[in-house]
């Protein structure tokens, strides 16, 4: 009978070949497969970002010197009474601006640093 030299160092050593070489094996699909996992993930971001809608685009905003301009003119040729400029001008700008009275202008008292005034609000 043949009797086999290093059996027990021989299959350690055997074993530790098949465990390495099952070791890089599996490294090697696990990076195949996120690799390829990857690439879908891509591929649907992509696609999502092709159908997303663009963003709606801001509204213009209202010339009001424009506009006042043009009342102005139909003030002076006489087509539009005064009454009915104040009224819309009241209607573009706003009652606010149009009736704040001297605080609109920076003159009077009021919080403003600029006020140029002592007095002091409590």
């Amino acid at each position: 009978m043949f009797r086999r030299r290093g059996g027990l160092v021989r299959a350690a050593a055997t074993t530790a070949v098949v465990a390495g070489t099952a070791g890089a094996v599996r490294h090697h699909q696990d990076q195949k497969y996120a690799a390829q996992d990857q690439a879908a993930y891509d591929q649907q971001v992509a696609a999502q970002q092709a159908y997303a809608a663009p963003p709606p685009a801001a509204p213009a905003a209202p010339d009001y010197a424009a506009e006042l301009e043009q009342l102005a003119q139909l003030k002076n040729q006489g087509i539009i009474t005064e009454e009915e400029f104040e009224a819309k001008k009241k209607q573009i700008l706003g009652p606010r601006l149009v009736d704040a009275g001297p605080l609109a202008l920076g003159t009077g008292h009021c919080r403003a640093m600029t006020c140029g005034t002592s007095r002091r609000w409590s």
